[in-house]
């Protein structure tokens, strides 16, 4: 095998993140022809290139077992989704940083891309003096659901929205220098060239 191969998973998931957030921050969506190809090229290449495997992003044979253990944690965004508070490209673009990058880091793609989005979110309602109205029904929701009471929506059709892609890429920023930080990227670097 040619010393290149274990570095193309991350080539690829930086170019498509950056992809998904200006699509995002332009149009308001991720498309199908960016991450369709992310979740099929990640799955398909890591089973050819590193068999069953199952390793994490450390692993330059992450393997199949790895590569849809990854698309697995798009589950809490599948289910951010069913409840309408985000848009189905957004999963499927965290189906896809899973399918390239494995399990492990999308596990911590996903953390900093939450946090990236809680705070866009404060932001926007900060700036569109939005931030008393937005907490208030919030507020009545939880308190309602918490009485078991059906909750309505809280969103209002005047919501403001966040452009999550846009928050992926930064989880996926973050990641990247957590791994690099944390010295596991020094791990790594060797395996580069063997």
């Amino acid at each position: 095998m040619s010393a290149y191969l274990p570095a193309w998973p991350w080539a690829l998931l930086a170019v498509s993140v950056v992809i998904a957030a200006v699509t995002d921050l332009r149009c308001g969506k991720v498309f199908n022809w960016l991450t369709y190809p992310m979740i099929l090229v990640g799955v398909f290449a890591h089973a050819v290139l590193g068999g069953w495997g199952g390793g994490s992003a450390l692993d330059p044979k992450i393997g199949v077992l790895g590569s849809l253990l990854g698309i697995l944690w798009c589950w809490p965004l599948f289910a951010a989704w069913m409840m309408g508070g985000i848009g189905g490209g957004d999963v499927k673009l965290q189906a896809g940083v899973g399918a390239l990058a494995g399990w492990a880091f999308a596990m911590s793609v996903l953390f900093y891309g939450m946090i990236a989005a809680a705070v866009l979110a404060l932001i926007v309602m900060i700036y569109r003096r939005r931030t008393k109205r937005t907490f208030g029904r919030v507020f009545r929701f939880l308190a309602l659901a918490a009485v078991k009471a059906r909750p309505a929506d809280p969103a209002a059709p005047d919501s403001p929205t966040i452009p999550f892609a846009f928050a992926m890429c930064l989880g996926t920023v973050a990641a990247g220098v957590e791994w690099f930080v944390t010295g596991e990227f020094a791990d790594y670097v060797p395996q580069l060239f063997t």
